[in-house]
């Protein structure tokens, strides 16, 4: 389906990443790239368990980057 093909798309899915504050540009997470909910959130695998972030909460980057 349309869900499917829009995850399989997404470069960093199942990446290591950084998840920063767009504004400020510190870290707020790091982890696994698991999955969009249907709230269009990315939703992150992190040591403490998952948590779900929108673009104005933060701005993913590969964790190879840092």
């Amino acid at each position: 389906g349309v869900r499917e093909d829009y995850l399989a798309r997404l470069a960093w899915m199942s990446a290591a990443v950084v998840a920063r504050d767009p504004e400020s540009g510190a870290e707020l997470a790091r982890g696994t790239l698991v999955d969009v909910d249907p709230w269009g959130r990315a939703v992150l695998e992190t040591p403490s368990g998952r948590m779900s972030l929108t673009a104005e909460q933060a701005s993913l980057r590969p964790a190879s980057d840092t």
